[in-house]
């Protein structure tokens, strides 16, 4: 009864960090996390937890003590609760080494009994504040996390109608062994017992009798090592986008100039249809207040149009060459595939589903520019003009079914388009310029 009670009050220590980190309460994590650091309960439970559970029980340190009988844990408890955990000092690891499946050894690091619920102690105070920090699809070393969970999460990915059925498998070589101590210190900086993880880390091990140094990684064997393994870790899943940079191929892009004029000239008769629109600033011009300010804001817009466009244009380049460009409808869109998150299943359909709130205002403009130019060409109304327009479109995205169809009207609009913007607009602008400079 008095072991539940006592598992109680360190779990609900536990919760209340984790809460007052997800609120980004430091200052309260950091108290919270001192007062179980120092608190009776939990190195009570840290020993059970280290002479009783846990599978190394029996193996001693390098002092060769353990706490098997129920008197041995008593006085191990009242020794360590006259000492100060902010002041301990740790002995060298017991250097050993267990046999792995392909035949190599795995060395394993043996902390001493009193390590060990020191490092148990500081597990319980560390580990809520990084259960809110770690990705949701972590599952290594992590309390009510398993194998069977991402198991679990794969086959339900893998069964659904998802194109990502690809699964990538790789390995540390010799993780625990390389950890980098300065990036774990850094990690843990606001954690009340940073120098006590330091000195863990540091503490070096003793192999037949003779003592070693470890200027990195920490000890397969230890209890704090996973728990420091994962905060070393973390963060790599944020990186994928630059990972997938990796599979970039960008001698697609070369040579440069293996394209005739006339190929040239085609190419941008075809992209024509993807910079349309921005003749409809002669209709609207006249409209805006303070033209002239107005420009300086207008280039800008075309500057990052440009670029955004240039760029889009280099990545997509970069993964998908000439023959696969014939053959892939919207190249872009297959790019975002690649892009996972543990809270969105397919990024795709949110980029699609966002890029209506882009196409919506392109809509309205060009409505309002036809509607605007039919009531100056053959005197309809807008409100009228309007409600045909409506109609149109609405009967055109009934009618076009098949791709095929909407890659031909796409075809349409953009020589027409091109033709508009390369021979009509400029024969616009100098007969109108003619005609001024003869009326003077």
């Amino acid at each position: 009864m008095i072991g539940i009670l006592i598992q109680q009050y360190v779990t609900k220590l536990r919760q209340r960090i984790y809460c007052a980190e997800q609120q980004n309460q430091r200052r309260r994590v950091r108290k919270l996390q001192r007062l179980l650091l120092r608190n009776k309960a939990n190195l009570l439970l840290s020993i059970r937890r280290v002479t009783q559970q846990n599978t190394g029980k029996r193996t001693p340190g390098v002092d060769g003590y353990t706490a098997s009988q129920p008197n041995e844990r008593i006085k191990l408890y009242q020794e360590l609760l006259r000492r100060n955990v902010f002041q301990h000092r740790p002995k060298p690891a017991k250097r050993t080494f267990i046999a792995k499946k392909n035949g190599k050894l795995r060395p394993l690091g043996i902390p001493t009994i009193g390590d060990r619920v020191y490092q148990n102690v500081v597990k319980n105070a560390l580990e809520p504040q990084w259960e809110v920090r770690f990705e949701a699809s972590s599952y290594g070393f992590r309390p009510k996390r398993s194998t069977h969970g991402a198991i679990s999460n794969l086959f339900k990915k893998l069964n659904t109608n998802s194109k990502k059925k690809w699964v990538f498998e790789g390995d540390f070589q010799g993780c625990f062994d390389h950890l980098n101590h300065n990036w774990i210190s850094k990690q843990t900086s606001m954690f009340p017992g940073n120098k006590l993880i330091g000195r863990w880390l540091k503490m070096g091990y003793m192999e037949q009798g003779i003592f070693h140094n470890t200027m990195e990684g920490s000890p397969q064997g230890s209890v704090a090592s996973p728990l420091l393994a994962n905060i070393a870790l973390d963060g790599m899943e944020k990186e994928i986008l630059f990972f997938s940079l990796e599979f970039a191929q960008f001698n697609h892009l070369l040579p440069l100039f293996n394209h005739s004029v006339k190929e040239i000239l085609g190419s941008s008769k075809t992209m024509a249809f993807q910079f349309l629109g921005f003749e409809t600033l002669l209709m609207f011009y006249p409209f805006i207040k303070n033209p002239e300010k107005s420009k300086k804001w207008a280039h800008f817009g075309v500057l990052f149009t440009i670029f955004l466009y240039f760029s889009i244009t280099i990545i997509t380049f970069a993964f998908f060459n000439e023959e696969h460009l014939k053959h892939t409808i919207w190249p872009t869109l297959t790019l975002l595939k690649i892009t996972e998150m543990p809270f969105i299943e397919r990024v795709e359909y949110i980029v699609v589903s966002l890029w209506f709130l882009v196409v919506l205002p392109h809509i309205s403009q060009h409505l309002w520019t036809v509607c605007r130019g039919l009531k100056k060409l053959v005197n309809i109304k807008q409100r009228i003009s309007l409600f045909i327009c409506l109609f149109l479109f609405f009967l055109f995205s009934n009618v076009l079914e098949s791709h095929k169809q909407i890659e031909r009207l796409a075809n349409l609009y953009s020589s027409v388009g091109f033709h508009f913007i390369y021979l009509y607009v400029p024969f616009l602008f100098l007969t109108i310029d003619i005609k001024q400079k003869l009326t003077k």
